[in-house]
């Protein structure tokens, strides 16, 4: 009934004075050891008791790695494309070759090309044909 709000600031005020005073004179000398302690366990410890201590699960690191490589290979794409220049890769490739293999290329290339237009042309033959049957 005696204590009230306005006593107890007058008794705390010079309380918190004098802690704030101890802790930052001697505040380190008691949290460095326990500090060392804690970090010396962390490390004798695996990633996963690190984890499980802090109450991290699997699927949380999963998703921030996710993000991180996201987030990195955004920022880093960019620099390394526009330092490759892939038509000049294209350009010295092409030149590099012989005459024989670039001819070989070419002719590949034509036979899948010309293998796709003869199909095609017999289907667009073959549906005239039913056309004119049934005219």
């Amino acid at each position: 009934m005696f204590v009230n709000d306005t006593t107890l600031s007058t008794l705390m005020e010079p309380a918190k004075e004098v802690l704030d005073t101890m802790i930052d004179e001697h505040g380190a000398d008691y949290i460095s050891p326990i500090l060392a302690t804690k970090l010396e366990e962390a490390a004798n410890g695996s990633g996963l008791e690190l984890m499980s201590h802090f109450e991290i699960d699997e699927q949380t690191v999963r998703e921030t790695e996710i993000k991180s490589y996201r987030k990195l290979v955004d920022q880093c794409v960019e620099g390394v494309l526009s330092s490759i220049n892939i038509s000049e890769l294209i350009e010295d490739k092409i030149n590099d070759m012989s005459i024989d293999e670039l001819e070989g290329l070419v002719q590949d290339v034509m036979k899948k090309e010309l293998g796709a237009i003869i199909n095609l042309g017999a289907l667009i033959g073959f549906i005239l044909g039913l056309l004119n049957l049934l005219i």
